[in-house]
């Protein structure tokens, strides 16, 4: 009984492990779109819908910079094999200036091209005051 239950315990530590949770890519599309709104002397206006599923790879709060009125946090995402533990164990990742860097030491853990095509730094333009309470709590 504990062989079955130390097996059973062994495949599901490496499905967590190898598991991506958002698998797949992000969806962009322009059907019903919201009308363009004013934000003080600016107009923001909506260029697609966007529905992500995606890991957390970093949060960046921005409160003195030009865009930190408009935009006062940035995620760093990960989707696709960026999502997998594997991957993002194996990385240092960072954000300043409305950027995001990784890094690795030793063999790379994932081709940097994909990479570069299944994480993205994302500007966080919250529509109401909840979605920005939201995006400033400590648990993203």
């Amino acid at each position: 009984m504990k062989k079955l239950l130390a097996l059973i315990l062994l495949v599901a530590g490496g499905w967590f492990w190898w598991h991506e949770p958002a698998a797949h890519d992000p969806v962009q599309t322009s059907i019903g779109l919201p009308r363009p709104s004013l934000h003080g002397d600016y107009t923001i206006t909506p260029l697609a819908n966007y529905e992500i599923k995606a890991v957390v790879l970093s949060r960046e709060r921005y409160r003195n910079d030009a865009g930190a009125n408009f935009a006062p946090v940035d995620l760093a995402l990960g989707w696709g094999p960026m999502s997998t533990a594997a991957v993002i164990n194996d990385l240092n990742i960072s954000q300043s200036g409305r950027w995001y860097e990784y890094s690795w030491s030793g063999e790379e853990p994932l081709d940097p091209a994909l990479i570069a095509t299944h994480s993205a730094n994302t500007h966080c333009l919250p529509a109401t005051p909840e979605i920005r309470r939201r995006l400033g709590a400590n648990h993203i």
